[in-house]
Protein backbone atom coordinates (compact mmCIF):
# COMPACT_ATOMS: atom_id res chain seq x y z
CA UNK A 1 0.00 0.00 0.00
CA UNK A 2 2.53 2.67 0.54
CA UNK A 3 4.62 1.98 -2.50
CA UNK A 4 0.97 2.95 -4.14
CA UNK A 5 1.07 5.96 -2.40
CA UNK A 6 4.84 6.96 -2.83
CA UNK A 7 4.05 6.51 -6.39
CA UNK A 8 1.23 8.52 -6.47
CA UNK A 9 2.57 11.25 -4.78
CA UNK A 10 5.51 11.54 -6.92
CA UNK A 11 3.23 12.12 -9.98
CA UNK A 12 1.34 14.81 -7.97
CA UNK A 13 -2.07 12.49 -7.29
CA UNK A 14 -2.14 13.09 -3.37
CA UNK A 15 -5.27 13.85 -1.69
CA UNK A 16 -8.87 13.58 -2.97
CA UNK A 17 -8.23 15.71 -6.08
CA UNK A 18 -11.43 17.94 -5.19
CA UNK A 19 -9.86 20.73 -3.56
CA UNK A 20 -10.32 24.20 -3.91
CA UNK A 21 -8.61 27.65 -3.94
CA UNK A 22 -10.09 27.90 -0.31
CA UNK A 23 -7.85 24.55 0.49
CA UNK A 24 -5.06 26.23 -0.02
CA UNK A 25 -2.72 27.57 2.78
CA UNK A 26 0.65 27.93 0.58
CA UNK A 27 1.67 28.56 -2.69
CA UNK A 28 4.83 28.97 -4.69
CA UNK A 29 6.13 29.67 -8.33
CA UNK A 30 9.40 30.44 -9.67
CA UNK A 31 11.74 30.94 -12.84
CA UNK A 32 15.06 30.47 -12.84
CA UNK A 33 17.23 31.57 -15.77
CA UNK A 34 21.19 30.94 -16.71
CA UNK A 35 21.52 33.96 -14.45
CA UNK A 36 22.17 33.67 -10.86
CA UNK A 37 19.41 35.16 -9.26
CA UNK A 38 16.03 33.62 -10.40
CA UNK A 39 14.11 35.91 -12.96
CA UNK A 40 10.97 35.65 -10.39
CA UNK A 41 10.22 33.86 -7.12
CA UNK A 42 7.02 34.00 -5.53
CA UNK A 43 5.29 32.77 -2.37
CA UNK A 44 1.99 33.24 -0.64
CA UNK A 45 1.86 31.58 2.45
CA UNK A 46 -1.47 31.62 5.32
CA UNK A 47 -0.38 31.54 9.00
CA UNK A 48 -3.34 32.10 11.44
CA UNK A 49 -5.47 33.84 9.31
CA UNK A 50 -3.01 36.14 7.79
CA UNK A 51 -1.62 36.20 4.58
CA UNK A 52 2.36 36.20 4.25
CA UNK A 53 3.67 36.93 0.48
CA UNK A 54 7.29 36.59 -0.39
CA UNK A 55 8.66 38.09 -3.75
CA UNK A 56 12.08 38.16 -5.67
CA UNK A 57 12.23 40.09 -9.07
CA UNK A 58 12.57 43.07 -10.83
CA UNK A 59 9.93 45.31 -10.16
CA UNK A 60 8.03 46.98 -13.05
CA UNK A 61 7.74 50.82 -11.14
CA UNK A 62 11.87 51.26 -11.00
CA UNK A 63 14.04 50.67 -14.09
CA UNK A 64 16.72 47.65 -13.30
CA UNK A 65 15.92 47.27 -9.79
CA UNK A 66 15.61 44.27 -8.43
CA UNK A 67 13.94 43.50 -5.26
CA UNK A 68 13.86 40.42 -2.68
CA UNK A 69 11.83 40.18 0.31
CA UNK A 70 10.19 37.70 2.72
CA UNK A 71 6.99 36.91 4.59
CA UNK A 72 5.44 39.87 4.27
CA UNK A 73 1.54 40.17 5.27
CA UNK A 74 -0.38 41.37 2.83
CA UNK A 75 -3.92 42.65 2.82
CA UNK A 76 -6.71 39.33 2.84
CA UNK A 77 -8.36 40.91 0.02
CA UNK A 78 -5.16 41.09 -2.20
CA UNK A 79 -4.57 37.03 -1.25
CA UNK A 80 -8.23 36.37 -2.47
CA UNK A 81 -7.95 38.34 -6.01
CA UNK A 82 -4.99 36.18 -6.58
CA UNK A 83 -6.52 33.03 -5.35
CA UNK A 84 -9.59 34.13 -7.62
CA UNK A 85 -7.66 34.47 -10.51
CA UNK A 86 -6.21 30.52 -9.76
CA UNK A 87 -9.92 29.42 -9.57
CA UNK A 88 -10.44 31.36 -12.94
CA UNK A 89 -7.50 29.65 -15.03
CA UNK A 90 -8.77 26.15 -12.93
CA UNK A 91 -4.99 26.22 -12.23
CA UNK A 92 -5.12 23.48 -9.38
CA UNK A 93 -6.58 20.92 -12.00
CA UNK A 94 -3.90 21.85 -14.69
CA UNK A 95 -1.52 21.44 -12.01
CA UNK A 96 -2.84 18.56 -10.95
CA UNK A 97 -2.80 16.96 -14.31
CA UNK A 98 0.41 18.29 -15.94
CA UNK A 99 3.18 15.68 -16.20
CA UNK A 100 7.07 16.37 -15.14
CA UNK A 101 9.13 16.27 -18.77
CA UNK A 102 11.42 13.48 -18.65
CA UNK A 103 14.70 13.94 -18.75
CA UNK A 104 17.77 11.75 -19.88
CA UNK A 105 20.56 14.53 -19.49
CA UNK A 106 21.07 17.23 -17.27
CA UNK A 107 21.50 20.32 -18.49
CA UNK A 108 22.89 22.45 -15.58
CA UNK A 109 21.76 25.98 -17.39
CA UNK A 110 18.64 25.04 -18.58
CA UNK A 111 15.87 27.59 -17.18
CA UNK A 112 13.56 25.79 -14.46
CA UNK A 113 10.28 26.79 -13.60
CA UNK A 114 8.39 25.41 -10.76
CA UNK A 115 5.24 25.52 -9.37
CA UNK A 116 3.69 23.98 -6.35
CA UNK A 117 0.46 24.35 -4.00
CA UNK A 118 0.20 23.03 -0.34
CA UNK A 119 -3.50 22.66 0.97
CA UNK A 120 -5.13 22.54 4.72
CA UNK A 121 -4.61 18.45 5.12
CA UNK A 122 -1.02 18.65 4.37
CA UNK A 123 -1.21 17.09 0.66
CA UNK A 124 0.71 19.29 -1.70
CA UNK A 125 1.11 19.21 -5.77
CA UNK A 126 4.64 20.48 -6.87
CA UNK A 127 5.32 20.65 -11.01
CA UNK A 128 8.12 21.69 -13.06
CA UNK A 129 5.40 24.19 -14.79
CA UNK A 130 4.60 27.91 -14.92
CA UNK A 131 1.17 29.50 -13.77
CA UNK A 132 -0.75 31.12 -16.49
CA UNK A 133 0.21 34.75 -17.24
CA UNK A 134 -2.75 36.39 -14.94
CA UNK A 135 -1.53 34.66 -12.14
CA UNK A 136 2.19 35.74 -12.58
CA UNK A 137 1.11 39.56 -13.20
CA UNK A 138 -0.84 39.69 -10.67
CA UNK A 139 2.28 38.40 -7.84
CA UNK A 140 4.40 40.85 -10.21
CA UNK A 141 1.90 43.25 -9.25
CA UNK A 142 1.92 42.26 -5.35
CA UNK A 143 5.71 42.82 -5.58
CA UNK A 144 5.55 46.05 -7.30
CA UNK A 145 2.65 47.49 -4.71
CA UNK A 146 4.46 45.88 -1.62
CA UNK A 147 8.53 46.43 -2.37
CA UNK A 148 9.45 49.70 -0.50
CA UNK A 149 7.64 48.66 2.84
CA UNK A 150 8.40 45.06 3.17
CA UNK A 151 12.43 46.08 2.04
CA UNK A 152 12.26 48.93 5.29
CA UNK A 153 14.27 48.15 8.47
CA UNK A 154 11.98 47.12 10.67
Amino acid sequence: MSVVLTVSALFGCGGSGKYTVDDIISFHTSYYGMASNPVYAFALRKQDENWLFSASCRVKSREDYYTSFSSFPIPTEEAEKFLEIIREEDEIRRLRKYRNPIRFFHIADEPMRSSGMTFTDGNSIEKETKLCDRAIDCLRDLADRHYEAAEKPS
